[in-house]
């Protein structure tokens, strides 16, 4: 599942990258941009404009986020298109949205390592990571598997 994610929910964007999905954000860009990269890679549009929502060409693929609140938007948007948000988790960066790959700085260190390839950023499974595994696991528990 690709998404891409309006400038409002710039927040859900880099979660549902966490969670190991492939969605895009741009903190400045067009309605008709945002739809037109959503059609041309058949990406789910989330948004939080209502406007957005009414255009016939993207009703098929258009998904409007009601919460404000970012667990709710988590929520919404698991449950809507059946996410498994545990799955994948940590397997993508952040910032640029790039698969990660396995680092080794010293064969010594027993810490795994990932990269990613284009900003170059470094992750490891700090208790940082804990903190957002315990907040994936929680919200995991409330999502409908029907």
């Amino acid at each position: 599942m690709k998404f891409i994610t309006d400038v409002m929910l710039g927040r859900l964007a880099k979660w549902l990258r966490i969670m190991g999905y492939d969605t895009l954000y741009y903190n400045n860009i067009s309605d008709k941009n945002i739809i037109d990269i959503a059609l041309t890679e058949n990406r789910a549009l989330l948004t939080k404009d209502k406007g957005i929502c009414l255009i016939k060409t993207v009703k098929d693929t258009v998904f409007y986020v009601k919460s404000e609140v970012l667990e709710n938007q988590i929520l919404e948007v698991a449950n809507y298109y059946k996410l498994d948000i545990l799955k994948h988790a940590f397997k993508r960066c952040i910032r640029c949205n790039i698969p990660l790959e396995d680092y080794k700085i010293d064969d010594t260190m027993h810490t795994t390592y990932k990269t990613c390839p284009m900003c170059k950023r470094l992750y490891w499974r700090g208790s940082h990571v804990e903190c957002m595994l315990k907040t994936l696991q929680d919200l995991s528990s409330q999502i409908r598997h029907d």
